[in-house]
């Protein structure tokens, strides 16, 4: 049973020391009353009034789609590289937004590399938390420019903007699940200890390994090697964390080998923890084993398809090849991937990402392809079912 403090955990960022609290209840424009913005040829201008909280020094992060990987299944992390809003505070009229909650970016990117694909509005965190998302599609409305909103993941939204040379402007009310950004609680520090499990019977490559904690609390980087204490037990410190960051271990940063624990209800899970107080204190029951290849009727999936719920997959009559088949909902087709993993705790778990399906439409028939080739590694397709 893993070893954890006990608090409340709120849904939260994870960054932000000493940052001055805003207006809980800002005022927001009158109706109809927005700003006068210029298009300027090849670029994006956008103007988002966001009706509620704002922190982290009233500043909004713009991961964009320009900056996802090549295969389209990640959004960048590199907090160096994002793009963030400005408050706005005069129009192109000169009219005067002070104080009413609109903030604007101007980006020149090539047509290719942002047209059309899906960006996420955050609360400029220091640190990369998607706590912070903007709220669900019912809390937008566009006044100006042509915009794809998609409910997301849990509670937030995907926000396309579709041409370049256009002004854009919209008003968001709330945050994802109604979260209040600024209402959280700031340790100072806080200080990991894990205590590790049994590793006898793990391959002699990594059985002596020291394990690596990653977390929101800075972007999910490549993680940082544990301190050992003594045999079987490694501490960690980080300074300014946030109540509610997700944190995760592997052994040597491996993430073929992340730590699974027994959560309330005594299944085993890999689902990240979050920070309840400034001493955090873990017991894994094991780490995932970088598993030999599953039993043919235990490879499972989770996909935004059926809302990232394990579920199992079919066996095909060739050996190796499995298929989930699963009816498009509102929102699903946002993100095409897949995690791959070995029974219904998804030990072992791989990411795919696939390209979306661009014809893909709410009641369409899809067909997740999985052909095993080493363990629950191999390749994974997605199609329309016949």
């Amino acid at each position: 049973m893993a070893l954890m403090a006990v608090a409340t955990i709120a849904m939260v960022g994870c960054k932000g020391k000493d940052e001055p609290k805003p207006d809980p209840d800002p005022t927001p424009t009158p109706s109809g009353e927005t700003p006068a913005l210029t298009a300027v040829e090849g670029k994006y201008v956008i103007a988002i009034q966001l009706n509620g909280p704002i922190c982290q020094n009233a500043k909004i992060a713009f991961p964009n789609g320009s900056k996802m990987n090549a295969a389209g299944d990640g959004w960048e992390t590199d907090l160096a590289k994002l793009d963030y809003m400005e408050v706005l505070t005069k129009d192109d009229e000169g009219s005067d937004f002070t104080g009413k909650n609109w903030y604007k970016i101007t980006i020149d990117y090539a047509k290719d590399s942002l047209q059309g694909k899906p960006v996420m509005i955050l609360d400029g965190a220091a640190s990369l938390d998607w706590s912070y998302q903007t709220g669900d599609e019912k809390a937008w409305k566009v006044v100006k420019g042509e915009v794809s909103i998609e409910a997301g993941y849990e509670g937030e939204s995907n926000e396309t903007f579709l041409k370049t040379g256009e002004v854009y402007v919209l008003t968001c009310d709330y945050w994802k699940n109604q979260v209040d950004p600024c209402n959280v609680n700031t340790f100072p520090t806080v200080k990991w200890t894990l205590y590790m499990p049994d590793m006898s019977e793990y391959p002699d490559s990594v059985k002596d390994l020291a394990p690596y904690i990653h977390g929101n609390f800075d972007g999910w980087a490549a993680g940082y090697e544990m301190i050992r204490v003594k045999d079987g037990e490694y501490t960690f410190e980080y300074s300014d964390v946030t109540e509610g960051c997700e944190y995760q271990f592997t052994l040597g940063g491996n993430w073929d080998y992340k730590a699974i624990w027994t959560d309330g209800e005594g299944v085993l899970t890999a689902a990240n923890m979050k920070v309840a107080s400034a001493v955090e204190e873990v017991a894994p029951d094991m780490f995932a084993k970088n598993a030999p290849a599953p039993e043919s009727d235990e490879v499972w999936i989770k996909c935004a398809a059926n809302n990232w719920t394990a579920e199992k997959m079919t066996e095909s009559i060739v050996e190796g090849t499995f298929f989930y088949e699963t009816t498009l909902v509102e929102g699903s087709f946002g993100n095409m991937g897949a995690n791959i993993g070995v029974n219904e705790a998804m030990t072992g778990a791989e990411w795919y990402g696939l390209a979306d399906l661009a014809e893909a439409k709410v009641g369409d028939v899809v067909v997740y392809t999985f052909v095993q080739s080493d363990g629950v590694k191999g390749d994974l397709s997605i199609d329309f079912a016949d």
